[in-house]
């Protein structure tokens, strides 16, 4: 069985479901997979990790800027969609 730890995120009001994003990598031992696994594929999932969602101070922050590239696209769209929803905007 291959393990990979991936960042799920969820629009907020999604109960009981998240999303992935990976990118499928040929050479790669999980991804491959997952890119060919029809729709209801049951998968092993662990998590959250301890300690993970936005902290207090920056959810009460009224201004905020990020800058994320790369594997830190996903992690901060856990973050930053939520504080959108919550502060009404797109």
């Amino acid at each position: 069985a291959a393990e990979r730890p991936y960042t799920p995120f969820s629009l907020p009001g999604k109960r009981g479901q998240f999303e992935l994003i990976v990118k499928s990598y040929p050479q790669g031992e999980l991804s491959p997979l997952l890119a060919k696994a029809p729709a209801g594929t049951r998968l092993l999932i662990q998590g959250p990790a301890p300690g993970s969602g936005a902290d207090p101070a920056l959810v009460a922050s009224k201004s905020l800027a990020f800058v994320c590239g790369g594997t830190g696209i996903t992690p901060m769209l856990q973050l930053v969609l939520p504080l959108v929803a919550r502060s009404g905007g797109p």
